[in-house]
């Protein structure tokens, strides 16, 4: 999916299309025709159901999330290049560019994926606070955090 030619499979024919830690290994530059494929395949009221590993903002410390919580800001108007390059970002940035490749409005995507929220949310943060803001401040130290990693969960019926 995503390359030249189109997938040998017939249009509209399945219910759901799932998939699970696969589609943030799609490179960016494919990763809209790999959607829009999948919407093609996808029947009128079919379900997608797609769980993306998405790297927690904090594992590189407080200027990377200042970093993160400014891309979502100004995200709206940065060239298609930038918004392409990073891609995985974010939460808010894959799901706007999921939603785009659908021809969905992107006016609410991603409103619950904020990066500040992913930051300190406790339903979202499964560790306690002490742990995030140690995290937070010890940028650059890899000996005393390890990687965190957290699931997107992007749920779409068609329409």
């Amino acid at each position: 999916m995503g390359k030249e030619p189109a997938p040998d499979l017939p249009k509209g024919y399945f219910d759901c299309i799932y998939s699970a830690s696969a589609l943030e290994h799609v490179p960016p530059s494919q990763f809209s025709r790999v959607w829009a494929d999948m919407d093609t395949l996808l029947r009128p009221g079919g379900t997608m159901l797609h769980a993306l590993d998405i790297a927690f903002p904090t594992n590189r410390g407080l200027p990377h999330v200042m970093m993160a919580v400014g891309f979502d800001l100004v995200y709206p108007i940065l060239p298609s290049s930038m918004r392409s390059r990073f891609l995985f970002e974010t939460p808010r940035s894959c799901a706007r560019a999921a939603l785009r490749a659908l021809g969905c409005p992107e006016r609410r995507s991603g409103a619950r994926a904020g990066v500040v929220r992913m930051v300190l949310d406790p339903e979202i943060v499964t560790e306690p606070l002490d742990f995030t803001l140690n995290r937070l401040m010890k940028d650059g130290d890899e000996r005393i955090r390890h990687f965190r990693v957290g699931s997107l969960l992007i749920h779409l019926v068609k329409h």
